[in-house]
């Protein structure tokens, strides 16, 4: 009993949390992955993230050069994210997280071999709940978005 009732606590403490944070891109996005394909949400959250870090820490190393505070940020955070993960300097984040995945036997990992079809893909990257999105550190750009759809 003692158990169920710290699992119920930590489950609303991590709410409120998601809550007040809205999260960022990889959670804005898998919102509308789980209700299509019925797919558990970590494992939709996972299905966009290993492009998303991609696309983050090349923000990060391209800005970061200009003295930008915000992208400084990002560049420490991703840091500090790598060094979690046992990425090496040498390790390309997507190919890390991708073999990450398959290790915990996720076969399923890219968009494109959720959602067949580029129609499909695209109603996805359209689907984005915005309030969540609201708080992801960069803007993503077109390219980028077609990118982690795989458009």
């Amino acid at each position: 009993a003692d158990i169920a009732q710290a699992m119920l606590e930590a489950s609303n403490f991590a709410g409120q949390a998601i809550d007040k944070t809205k999260t960022t891109a990889a959670h804005a996005w898998s919102y509308a992955i789980t209700s299509r394909y019925n797919i558990p949400h970590g494992y939709a959250v996972w299905c966009t993230l290993p492009k998303i870090f991609e696309i983050h820490e090349s923000v990060s190393k391209n800005q970061g050069q200009n003295n930008f505070s915000r992208y400084k940020r990002l560049k420490s955070i991703i840091e500090k994210l790598r060094k979690i993960l046992g990425m090496k300097p040498e390790n390309n984040s997507y190919d890390f997280l991708i073999q990450m995945l398959l290790s915990i036997g996720i076969t399923r990992t890219s968009i494109a071999q959720i959602a067949p079809s580029i129609d499909e893909r695209r109603t996805l990257s359209a689907a984005v709940n915005k309030e969540r999105m609201a708080n992801n550190p960069i803007r993503f750009t077109e390219k980028e978005i077609n990118t982690i759809f795989d458009i």
